[in-house]
């Protein structure tokens, strides 16, 4: 099932953040542990989302709690201060050893381009109103410094971040250092709506296309049906962008390591 696939992304893909950081975890899955599948399925149907961030946080509190063996005190917590909102906890556990862990979490997709943002990032979400410098000082500058104003029993506040940083598809590069960015982290590709045609008669690819409906912008597909070739997913985009100008996350089957997801964006994008 996608939900299994999806999972194992959540935990094993690498980290965006630096793991090298103490205050960053890389989750391990335990030895010997399967998927039950059917009690997955339920997890999810029971929280029924199309949000590719809440989507994560399920699947991560199904680990948690299924698969680790944690207890789970809070999900989702939000922090008053004589009645104004401080902040959110994303997760507070007590681990099978007794010791009381908080976590905040994060999927981040990032598309990586240079001289393109008004605000001087050069990785910048799909939505460029999000860019990877702002996260990280939200999450490593405040967020990770709740738990332990809230609950002084937490002896680890730790970030738990996954995602791509996408390279454009005629100027790939390494990733670039950024204060709390991984140079490990998983890859992907992006281009523009106006680039796609040229691209689909250059592209190598004989598996086919497949574009990535929400929330399942993580594991591979697990349905091999999807996939079709370039014309009839050329036209598949065409017929999105006659109704939106959203970005549109797609996966490229039977491709190389690191390059098989992408995003498809507005021409004037990030300006949109």
């Amino acid at each position: 099932m996608q939900g299994a696939r999806d999972l194992r992304w959540t935990i094993e893909s690498p980290s965006l953040a630096d793991p090298g950081r103490p205050d960053v975890t890389s989750p391990t899955w335990p030895p010997d542990t399967g998927i039950r599948e059917d009690g997955l399925s339920s997890w999810l149907a029971a929280r029924s989302t199309h949000r590719v961030g809440r989507y994560f946080e399920d699947l991560i509190a199904f680990y948690l709690t299924e698969i680790r063996g944690a207890r789970l005190i809070a999900h989702g917590r939000q922090v008053l201060e004589e009645g104004k909102t401080l902040g959110e906890i994303d997760f507070l556990f007590d681990e099978p050893s007794g010791e009381r862990v908080h976590w905040e979490v994060a999927v981040k997709f990032y598309l990586q381009a240079e001289g393109a943002h008004p605000g001087g990032s050069r990785l910048i979400g799909p939505n460029a109103s999000d860019t990877w410098e702002r996260k990280a000082e939200r999450l490593f500058g405040s967020q990770l410094a709740l738990g332990p104003a809230v609950d002084p029993s937490i002896t680890r506040s730790e970030a738990l971040v996954k995602g791509r940083i996408c390279h454009h598809v005629h100027e790939f590069a390494e990733p670039l250092e950024a204060e709390y960015l991984s140079s490990r982290c998983s890859r992907g590709m992006w281009l523009r709506f106006g680039e796609l045609e040229k691209w689909l008669e250059e592209d190598s690819s004989e598996s086919g296309y497949t574009i990535l409906e929400k929330p399942h912008w993580l594991g591979p597909p697990v349905d091999s049906s999807r996939y079709s070739g370039s014309t009839t997913f050329f036209d598949q985009v065409m017929d999105r962008t006659a109704e939106s100008n959203r970005p549109i996350a797609f996966h490229r089957a039977a491709a190389e390591a690191g390059t098989s997801f992408g995003f498809l964006v507005p021409d004037d994008w990030p300006f949109t």
